[in-house]
């Protein structure tokens, strides 16, 4: 089974509930088994227009489903819970992206693995920090931790990330 991470991220409604929500829905895919979920984060937008603050978690899976058909399910999932796809960076109830599929490195029309932004949004680093610091990115050869750590002395106080449970 591959050792996958999501970042999950919420703006709309009840952002918790849905961040949660969806934490169950894939926890209850067919072939995949949920590991380990980070506390929920609260951050500040970094694109797109004017918005709701978002609750941000990550969480790690094992699962034997290819990742087109994991992004499929994730659309899916994204989908039933209200996500609505009308403005590139906009609000959003539920966004769920594969950050890690294992060491895979995959770049498809649909899907690119590593997720090609994770390492400049603290709001995916830091909970990807509290569940898998010592993960080391197939491309960049550096553990999850240390690069948090660069990103932070790079952005100083621009993305501002609150723990907001655990």
């Amino acid at each position: 089974m591959a050792r996958i991470f999501l970042s999950l991220g919420s703006n709309v409604g009840n952002r918790a509930e849905t961040v949660r929500k969806a934490v169950i829905a894939i926890s209850q895919l067919t072939r995949c088994v949920l590991i380990k979920e980070s506390p929920l984060y609260e951050t500040k937008p970094v694109a797109g227009p004017l918005q709701e603050d978002f609750l941000n978690q990550v969480i790690e899976i094992c699962c034997d489903v290819a990742p087109l058909s994991l992004l499929d399910s994730f659309q899916s999932i994204e989908k039933s819970l209200g996500r609505l796809r009308a403005e590139r960076f906009g609000p959003r109830a539920i966004d769920i992206d594969i950050l890690f599929y294992d060491n895979l490195i995959l770049h498809d029309t649909y899907l690119t693995v590593p997720h090609p932004r994770l390492t400049d949004r603290l709001f995916v680093l830091c909970p990807f920090s509290d569940i898998a610091h010592d993960f080391i990115h197939p491309v960049r050869k550096k553990t999850i931790g240390t690069l948090m750590h660069e990103l932070k002395e790079r952005v100083g106080g621009d993305q501002k990330v609150l723990r907001i449970e655990g």
